[in-house]
């Protein structure tokens, strides 16, 4: 169930608690029906107020009612993440998870052996990705470009949100050596040079 939701059937327990207890007074003789209609004449005195409440009162039964929000619930599941809908079940494994996070991972300039552990606590999916940074590359734009990129990459593929993307920089490697030239071209290249001086 969604914050909005909750909201909703939050306000109208609240709602429906006060009309209760107001009846409960009322039939066992502990408030009048007078202070009942003088409440009413003061909400009627205050159109404007009034007319705005009860307007979004209306809106908000309206979508309670007829507009339920996505009914997908996430379990946790020893095989990974099972997600219920109205027309049944899907268990997507940790290891789907985790080889979308490590082909992101994978596919940043400046990290190498990735390896990626998800867990799952009370519907919470967190994602620890142990890497080794290549190269002068400034860690903390490196995790920041990172993290997003990895939610983004798993809300798109599964429709889940990822609470937390955790990074633990295992080590910096010196930037790779640029490959040695073959032997071929650098003979080609003193050739060239001795019909240069002749």
């Amino acid at each position: 169930m969604k914050l909005f939701d909750k909201m909703i059937l939050a306000l109208f327990s609240i709602i429906i608690l006060l009309i209760s207890i107001i009846l409960c007074f009322y039939t066992l003789d502990l408030i009048e029906l007078g202070l009942i209609t003088d409440s009413l004449e003061v909400l009627r005195n205050n159109r404007i107020v009034s007319v705005i409440v009860l307007a979004i009162s209306i809106l908000l039964s309206i979508k309670g009612l007829f507009f339920k929000s996505s009914t997908v619930v996430k379990e946790k599941n020893s095989d990974g993440i099972l997600l219920k809908n109205d027309n049944g079940k899907l268990v997507i494994s940790k290891e789907t998870i985790e080889n979308i996070v490590n082909g992101v991972a994978k596919g940043f300039n400046g990290t190498q052996n990735v390896s990626t552990k998800l867990s799952v606590v009370n519907n919470n999916i967190s994602v620890l990705v142990n890497l080794q940074v290549v190269g002068e590359v400034s860690i903390a734009e490196l995790s920041i470009n990172l993290q997003n990129k990895i939610k983004e990459a798993v809300k798109r593929v599964t429709n889940l949100e990822l609470n937390e993307v955790n990074i633990r920089v295992k080590s910096i490697s010196d930037v790779q050596s640029k490959p040695a030239i073959p032997s071929e071209i650098t003979n080609l290249e003193t050739q060239d040079e001795k019909q240069q001086e002749k």
